[in-house]
């Protein structure tokens, strides 16, 4: 099964997409992101400040990019903390299914926080 994009990791000093392809990649190019020289599909950017990183954030809900969950926790728990301590606004994706389980073929499930 196919792995969808998603924030696998964030915090005020880096924000990492994985899985990247097509016009995703286009529009992180444009916002500032880089691929990463070791893994194809990894794009990464530096926020110069926690006012940037959450514009950037923003962004990444804007076209749709759900932040995924993953056994230490990840993205999407810590969305919501930002989301809960008013460091973020709107309505975010949150991915609970794990990455390696979406690889073994079960369907990622999605909700809003």
């Amino acid at each position: 099964m196919n792995v969808p994009t998603f924030v696998s990791y964030f915090t005020r000093e880096v924000i990492n997409v994985d899985e990247v392809d097509g016009e995703i990649k286009i529009a992180l190019e444009e916002r500032g992101f880089r691929r990463n020289e070791n893994y194809r599909n990894l794009f990464a950017i530096e926020p110069a400040s926690e006012i940037e990183a959450a514009q950037i954030l923003g962004f990444l809900r804007d076209i749709g990019i759900p932040f995924a969950t993953d056994r230490s926790g990840g993205a999407g728990p810590l969305i919501e903390w930002w989301k809960k301590n008013g460091l973020v606004r709107g309505e975010f994706i949150v991915m609970d299914t794990y990455i390696d389980d979406i690889k073994r073929g079960i369907p990622p499930q999605f909700r809003k926080v």
